[in-house]
């Protein structure tokens, strides 16, 4: 069972890092436009 388990557990482990990773790129990005915005909104 342990073996199994060891098998799985990258399978696993591999989509929710890359979800994880996307999430945190989304974060970023949304950072970006808010300076962005934030700097229009600063010089009209």
């Amino acid at each position: 069972f342990k073996d199994r388990f060891a098998n799985f557990a990258p399978a696993v482990q591999l989509p929710a890092g890359s979800a994880l990773l996307r999430l945190q790129q989304r974060n970023e990005i949304m950072q970006t436009i808010e300076r962005f915005v934030n700097k229009f909104f600063y010089f009209t």
